[in-house]
C-alpha cells in the first residue's frame, strides 16, 4: 500500500494507480482534488484520493508500505497561513514527518522529493538508504 503525501491535483496518484490500485493521494486543498484540473476523473481509483492534513493521516499506524512525496515540505506555509516564522514553519514540517512516520510500516521506505530546504528536519527514526540534497530514500525504523 502506497501513500503520495501532499498529492496536490492527484496526477501522480492517478499514474501510480494504472500500475497498483492500493495508491493513495491525500492533499489538504479540498479546492486542488475537486477542481478542474483534478486528476481525480482520471485516476482507476478516484475514492482514494482524500482531503487530509499529512500531520493527522486519516489512517492506522504502520497502514502504508511507502510513502512518497514531492514538494511537501515546501508547502508547510500551508498549515501556517500567511504570517509564520521560520520556527513555527520548520515545527510544521516536523509534526508532518511525524504524521508520515506513524502511518508508515516499520521498515518502509519513504521517498522525498522537495524543492525546499530539508537539511532541518530530523530524521532520527529513519535510515537513510540513499540520496542527498532535495531527494532522499529512507527506511523507518520503528513506529511508535
Amino acid at each position: 500500500v502506497i501513500l503520495d503525501a501532499g498529492c496536490g491535483f492527484g496526477e501522480h496518484t492517478a499514474a501510480l494507480q494504472c500500475f497498483n490500485q492500493n495508491v493513495y493521494g491525500v492533499d489538504m486543498s479540498a479546492v486542488k482534488l475537486e477542481g478542474e484540473l483534478s486528476a481525480r476523473k482520471y485516476a482507476p481509483c478516484s475514492e482514494k484520493l482524500l482531503v487530509g492534513n499529512v500531520c493527522q493521516l486519516p489512517f492506522e499506524n504502520g497502514f502504508f508500505d511507502k510513502v512518497i512525496s514531492m514538494t511537501l515540505f515546501a508547502s508547510a506555509h500551508e498549515n501556517l497561513g500567511f504570517e509564520f516564522s521560520l520556527p513555527d514553519f520548520l515545527k510544521v514540517q516536523q509534526n508532518m514527518l511525524a504524521g508520515i512516520k506513524r502511518a508508515l510500516k516499520p521498515g518502509g521506505t519513504y521517498l522525498i522529493f522537495d524543492n525546499s530546504s530539508i537539511r532541518n528536519l530530523n530524521f532520527s527514526d529513519f535510515e537513510k538508504i540513499s540520496g542527498s540534497g532535495l531527494s532522499l530514500a529512507l527506511k523507518s525504523r520503528h513506529n511508535t
